[in-house]
């Protein structure tokens, strides 16, 4: 009976085309908008909600080529109760989207929770900071929010540059249980 509930358990994290890398292709495949890799930022994030209770179980990224040994810190913030609810470094393959185990996150309807993809390594080459993002074909704000199934995108940021948040989504996909 535990084999099989952990069997269960392990097959409910499924990476194959998740809630976020579906609504990344909807929010892509809207007029006007196109894919980069650039935000030369050490911070790119997004702002989410949840629609029911929903776990995150695996985060996905791409590294840039020749940075995978540099490990990128993942975050999630509870911006509602303003508490860290995960930290953890992580690498990543450059060549697809790699997903890496997480301490489950539990989410609460109707808190407001905020991803972050830091990478402090500068390394003397600004390209390890930049990432794939959706942003419009000729500038300006994507009109969040955003919402499939069960998540809601409210906004983003890039830190320190002022005047681009809601300007680009990054790609930091995440699991839900």
């Amino acid at each position: 009976c535990n084999k099989e509930n952990e069997v269960k358990k392990a097959n409910s994290c499924d990476t194959t085309n998740t809630t976020f890398n579906q609504l990344y292709n909807n929010v892509l495949n809207t007029s006007s908008n196109i894919e980069k890799v650039t935000m030369d930022t050490e911070l790119h994030s997004y702002t989410f909600e949840v629609i029911s209770s929903a776990t995150i179980c695996k985060i996905g990224y791409r590294s840039q080529p020749t940075f995978e040994a540099f490990p990128y810190q993942i975050e999630i913030y509870n911006n509602t109760t303003n508490s860290l609810v995960y930290s953890g470094n992580h690498s990543f393959s450059s060549a697809n989207t790699e997903y890496v185990s997480i301490t489950p996150v539990p989410l609460i309807i109707g808190n407001s929770y905020t991803i972050k993809r830091i990478q402090n390594n500068y390394s003397n080459d600004i390209t390890i900071y930049i990432g794939r993002v959706i942003g419009k074909n000729l500038g300006g704000d994507l009109n969040f929010p955003f919402s499939l199934n069960n998540i809601k995108i409210t906004g983003s940021s890039f830190g320190e540059i002022v005047g681009l948040d809601n300007y680009y989504l990054p790609y930091i996909d995440i699991v839900f249980e």
